[in-house]
């Protein structure tokens, strides 16, 4: 129930429905998970500080595909280490994972694969934090090599880049979002053109705005991926192993 302050006579007030768990910025600005059944008040940030007044949160029915949206188990690295619960995540916790790359000659990343069902729209989204370089970029990719990188300056928050190789992504649109705390939500938007439906996300440290390759030692932090279908990112989805869905809400 969402309840009116006026009339008094429960005339004005809403009944709510939502049949999973679901997430929400708290007043402290951290995500929390929220019972099912139960509104999301969601506390807005604007430029990195959370604001004191949250509105009511109402989604449609999304899938996270990432098998493991937390970044370490079920990932993998590549010229490169991950470390767990490095640091403060954007949910409070210290469960942020740490990539630092190995190798200095070639690309270095983190990885996960997943599946999409279809072609069509897509978009990405992962909370990124600088660690020793300023750079990092996001890499959609196929079982085909077909690519798009975008490119994120994670010391002052912009977006730069993109970068595509073969026929089977359409860069749409990219974005990037404050959290506070040096914590960035880096966000891309892809339409996915192609019948090869196994892809990978790598996470890539970058030596600057359309670099790929860094030196060795270069690193940075990530949590909470999240891959969607659908044009615009909606709240974070947490994953353990295979793909979850967030139910549509309502208010009546």
């Amino acid at each position: 129930k969402i309840y009116s302050k006026k009339p008094f006579n429960a005339n004005g007030d809403f009944t709510f429905d939502r049949s999973t768990v679901a997430t929400r910025v708290n007043k402290d600005g951290y995500i929390e998970t929220v019972a099912i059944d139960i509104p999301r008040l969601n506390y807005p940030f604007v430029d990195g500080v959370v604001q004191d007044d949250p509105s009511l949160l109402l989604e449609p029915a999304k899938s996270n595909v990432i098998p493991y949206s937390n970044g370490y188990t079920g990932w993998s690295a590549t010229r490169g280490t991950l470390t767990q619960n490095s640091i403060v995540s954007p949910d409070g916790n210290t469960n942020a994972t740490l990539f630092t790359k190995t190798e200095g000659s070639n690309e270095g990343w983190s990885s996960d694969s997943f599946t999409v069902s279809a072609v069509g729209t897509y978009t990405v989204s992962v909370f990124m934090k600088k660690g020793n370089n300023d750079f990092a970029h996001i890499l959609f990719w196929d079982n085909s090599a077909n690519g798009i990188r975008v490119f994120f300056n994670l010391e002052n928050g912009s977006v730069g880049t993109n970068t595509s190789f073969g026929t089977t992504f359409t860069h749409n649109s990219s974005s990037i979002e404050d959290y506070g705390k040096g914590w960035y939500r880096c966000i891309s938007t892809i339409t996915v053109t192609g019948s090869d439906v196994g892809w990978m996300l790598r996470l890539q440290p970058s030596g600057g705005d359309g670099n790929i390759n860094t030196l060795s030692g270069k690193t940075f932090y990530y949590y909470g991926t999240q891959v969607e279908a659908g044009s615009y990112p909606t709240s974070y989805i947490p994953t353990s192993g295979s793909a979850v869905t967030r139910a549509a809400e309502s208010a009546t």
